[in-house]
Order: C-alpha cells, then structure tokens, then sequence
C-alpha cells in the first residue's frame, strides 16, 4: 500500500473526522513528491550514464579504434 493508497482508506472509513482529511491531503503530497525525485533520480542516473558514454566513445576513441585497425592490416600484409 502505497500513500495514496493509505490516504483513500483513510478517507473512506473516517470521513467524518477533519484531522483525517488533512492527513489523507499531506500523505497524496508526500506520494506525489516521492514519485517526482524517483523521476528525477532516474533522469539522473540516465544523464550520469549518457556523459560516461560519450566520455568512453569520444572522438579521441575512434581515431584509436581506427589507427589500430590500420595497424592490424598493416600486420596482416
């Protein structure tokens, strides 16, 4: 169960009593906000990854890659 979810139950079976509207509000607040920096985590996590990559396969990378590859035909000549 998650906030939202507790918020619903607690609405439902006491919806009568203020203090549990103002604690359902504030636990849809907290469920909002928990999935917003989940999202902003794997944003995160997705950016990190993108810059490691392009730092891994620059263009300093390919030239390697390509003047070894000359290398092994010169070899193989």
């Amino acid at each position: 169960m998650n906030a939202t979810e507790l918020a619903d139950e607690l609405e439902n079976t006491y919806p009568f009593v203020g203090v549990m509207e103002i604690a359902a509000t504030m636990l849809r607040q907290q469920q909002a906000e928990i999935e917003a920096l989940k999202k902003e985590a794997a944003l995160q996590r997705l950016s990190d990854f993108t810059q490691e990559v392009e730092a891994k396969y620059s263009d300093a990378w390919w030239k390697e890659v390509d003047e070894f590859n000359k290398q092994l035909k010169a070899q193989e000549k």
